[in-house]
């Protein structure tokens, strides 16, 4: 692993969807809720803004009741912030979902968002695709989610900067995955990801300065490349 703290490119630990976690030590997020060590959540997914270096962890309490938690960081802050989360969660084990959970949760946010609305509602779509994508690639199915994959990047279903949040959902699956072919396969759709930004910087400048992210991110990766 290379040294984070003097990096702007951050990533997110390896926090596994679906899995319970614990908090080790209090911290304040961005929305103000406090959370007190010996708390637990239900961990279901995850929006990393690399430039606002805003990120939105979705969890669900003892309770099942579902919530945001929002942090806006500095990689030489205190508090948690990607790039030092398990210093404040530590895993307490994974629960899973029930798939006819799942389905209903689908279901629920294709209501909420028909077709014909504007772009902006895309996101929230987008991302329910992208978790059927990752169920998938766990499952093995590569094909259906090869296929997943590209009607979302097709559709720029992130919304505003979705190239970059989609070389970060990639990259981040690729440490998430349980399966070394599985994180091997989202490991190079990430490296294609972020080379095709790279590609597409508007000045040499922009552009030498892209492709050394692209560099640490190869040097992330290079354990399942």
């Amino acid at each position: 692993m290379f040294d984070l703290s003097n990096l702007d490119f951050v990533q997110v630990d390896h926090l596994l969807m679906d899995t319970r976690y614990r908090v080790l030590q209090p911290f304040t997020d961005a929305s103000g809720n406090r959370h007190v060590e010996g708390e637990e959540f239900l961990y279901r997914s995850a929006n990393l803004n690399m430039t606002a270096k805003r990120l939105t962890l979705r969890v669900e309490n003892a309770q099942c009741e579902k919530s945001e938690w929002l942090i806006v960081y500095e990689e030489r802050g205190d508090g948690p912030r990607p790039g030092n989360l398990k210093a404040y969660f530590e895993d307490a084990g994974y629960v899973g979902v029930d798939p006819e959970v799942r389905k209903q949760e689908r279901e629920a946010v294709i209501a909420a968002h028909p077709a014909g609305e504007p772009k902006g509602s895309q996101d929230a779509m987008g991302e329910t695709r992208l978790n059927e994508v990752f169920a998938l690639a766990l499952r093995g199915e590569f094909d259906a989610a090869e296929a997943l994959l590209k009607q979302v990047d097709e559709a720029q279903a992130l919304g505003e900067h979705h190239v970059e949040k989609l070389g970060g959902w990639l990259m981040n699956s690729a440490f998430n995955a349980r399966e070394l072919k599985t994180a091997r396969w989202f490991a190079r759709k990430a490296m294609n990801q972020w080379q095709f930004w790279a590609a597409c910087s508007s000045s040499g400048g922009e552009g030498a300065a892209r492709s050394r992210y692209v560099e640490r991110i190869r040097k992330e990766l290079a354990g399942y490349l």
